[in-house]
């Protein structure tokens, strides 16, 4: 019983301590807000792929972690290395801290013999393909993952500034799979957003 007690107080602790650094880094971005800082933004087109992922509504941010984690330590298992390519979360919400309508997968490299792979808590991974999109407005970062709506603003703002309209949800592509080891908060992905320029 104090065992279990122990272990609720832990993760407890360890989601008041993610809300504090979400926290801290709104703050920050008030503080830094209209500055682009040292990020390149890249145009370039998306192409249509083979997808593996799950999508529903997470009631906060933690939940929607716990999930990312299940995906990555899943696939890396079940899905060839010559087979999987990124991993993808699509926002088909905004990236508020509650009710997240998101999309969480990797990008394959040719269509995959399963058409679905169980995932824990009745949830699944099924084979679809993640839509072409003729351009990105993209950003590519590094840093802890708590710290991506920095990113995400500083995005915006250029998109804002250079008469970019969003036409579809936003995609965080990780370069390396997130959160493999213990510990490990930083995240090295792009940021993109699909839009239309004006002319």
């Amino acid at each position: 019983m104090l065992m279990l007690k122990k272990a609720e107080i832990e993760q407890s602790l360890h989601e008041e301590a993610m809300r504090l650094r979400h926290v801290e880094s709104r703050l920050r971005q008030i503080e830094e807000q209209g500055q682009l800082g040292d990020y390149d933004v890249v145009l370039k087109p998306g192409l249509a792929r083979p997808f593996l992922s799950v999508r529903r509504t997470f009631p906060h941010l933690t939940d929607a972690f716990v999930t990312v984690q299940a995906v990555a330590q899943t696939a890396i298992k079940q899905v060839p290395a010559a087979v999987r390519e990124n991993m993808i979360v699509v926002a088909h919400s905004d990236f508020d801290e509650e009710d997240l309508d998101l999309e969480i997968g990797f990008t394959l490299t040719q269509e995959f013999g399963k058409k679905s792979i169980a995932l824990p808590g009745g949830l699944a991974l099924t084979a679809h393909e993640l839509p072409a999109v003729e351009t990105l407005a993209t950003l590519a970062r590094t840093g802890p993952g708590s710290e991506t709506h920095l990113a995400t603003g500083a995005l915006g703002l250029w998109m804002e500034a250079n008469g970019c309209t969003v036409v579809g949800p936003c995609r965080e592509l990780f370069i390396e799979v997130p959160f493999q080891k213990p510990g490990q908060e930083d995240v090295v992905m792009e940021i993109q957003f699909p839009v239309t320029k004006a002319v």
